[in-house]
């Protein structure tokens, strides 16, 4: 019998990604496992701010896709906010689904998918909201009108895509951008 598939596979791990960074030697890279660890521990079991601090300040600001979306959608929400719009929901949840912002101009609301891009390499942004993700958003939009609505306005879907060319943010608002 040989070796389980998950051993002779393991998933890429923190200290992995450390050892494969180039220049990184042995002393910097336990050095760096330390203060990871540390860092986890201190914050209960997570990082404090989402990531180790040495991975801010080595490799830049975006160390994760996570963080990536989530500045993505804070700059899509000041976007829409120096257009004339108020936020109304961030990141409004049933079960597992999700719409990114909620936002509302006189008697407009807009249930706003943001998305994000490091760069061209897998396409445009918008090009990663299929017809699975549009079908998402217009159940968990029902379950906030069936809540939240009102009487005499309209409901539509926007989306925000956010691409980021050296560090610099391009941001598209597309309103309308598809009904039910």
């Amino acid at each position: 019998m040989g070796v389980p598939f998950w051993l002779a596979n393991p998933k890429p791990t923190r200290s992995r990604e450390l050892r494969e960074k180039k220049g990184c030697t042995t002393q910097v890279r336990r050095l760096a496992f330390c203060s990871l660890v540390a860092n986890r521990n201190e914050a209960g079991g997570a990082f404090r701010h989402g990531v180790a601090p040495f991975l801010d300040q080595s490799w830049g600001p975006m160390a994760t896709s996570h963080d990536l979306g989530r500045t993505s959608e804070r700059l899509a929400a000041e976007y829409l906010l120096e257009r004339g719009y108020h936020i109304l929901e961030r990141n409004y949840r049933v079960g597992h689904k999700e719409i990114d912002l909620i936002a509302r101009r006189d008697r407009v609301i807009a249930f706003v998918e943001v998305k994000a891009r490091a760069g061209t390499g897998y396409g445009h942004p918008l090009e990663a909201i299929t017809w699975a993700k549009r079908r998402e958003i217009s159940y968990v939009a029902r379950v906030w009108i069936a809540g939240n609505g009102r009487p005499g306005f309209l409901y539509r879907f926007d989306a925000v895509a956010v691409l980021w060319r050296n560090q610099q943010p391009i941001v598209e608002h597309v309103p309308d951008a598809w009904r039910l």
